[in-house]
């Protein structure tokens, strides 16, 4: 629509869905839309450091949700030919495979923590270059978290648009005093565009309409 400052806009991308409010970040090459979350838990802890958390796999649960509802950033996602979700797990004795996972827009169980891979993968950004750290030499982790060692991070960005946004983050492993998880879970971000925009249809169905009727006028007149 010709818009280039950033700020709050609505949008529709989706002739079947009612318009939702995001915001909008301009550069010099493109735009960025940004769809804000919010937390059940607001402390962003598994557990209060010197305090007891719960250990079984997934006990820790932190709902996500969004100001569009799922059919809104479903449609947004798309129309959009890039997606993006960042998240950050600074960990303190605390292990992540095994413990902890997400789950995906439809609520299915996503055990891995960066790119974009089936569901059922598992491990985190330091796997790919087998850089993860670990508390012994035979020990083999697939995350810095499960060395369980102190302050250990892994950070990701999430960028399969079947399974964006996440909609939950469950973990475990915190049953200790001073073991814990602070997690930080960045806003769903889109780019691009892939397909045709409501208003191109309409547009379209417009000229559609004109050129039949020209159509139709030079028939007569060639009659």
């Amino acid at each position: 629509m010709g818009a280039n400052k950033d700020g709050d806009y609505r949008i529709r991308p989706s002739t079947k869905i009612e318009p939702f409010y995001v915001k909008c970040q301009f550069t010099d090459e493109t735009a960025f839309t940004i769809v804000d979350k919010t937390h059940e838990n607001k402390s962003g802890y598994t557990s209060l450091p010197g305090q007891y958390g719960c250990g079984d796999p997934g006990c820790f649960e932190d709902e996500i949700s969004y100001v569009g509802t799922v059919e809104q950033v479903e449609a947004l996602i798309n129309l959009s030919e890039k997606c993006e979700q960042s998240i950050v797990n600074n960990c303190t004795v605390n292990k992540l495979t095994g413990f902890g996972w997400w789950e995906d827009r439809n609520g299915a169980k996503v055990t891995y923590w960066n790119g974009d891979r089936p569901a059922t993968d598992i491990g985190c950004q330091c796997q790919d270059d087998s850089s993860c750290a670990n508390s012994n030499a035979d020990m083999v982790t697939l995350c810095n978290c499960d060395s369980r060692a102190e302050s250990m991070i892994d950070s990701g960005v999430i960028t399969s648009k079947s399974q964006l946004p996440i909609t939950k983050l469950l973990y475990g492993d915190s049953e200790k005093r001073y073991s814990y998880i602070k997690y930080s879970l960045g806003p769903l971000i889109c780019s691009g565009k892939n397909g045709i925009y409501p208003s191109e249809e309409k547009l379209k169905y417009l000229n559609d309409q004109i050129n039949a009727r020209f159509e139709c006028t030079d028939s007569e007149v060639s009659l």
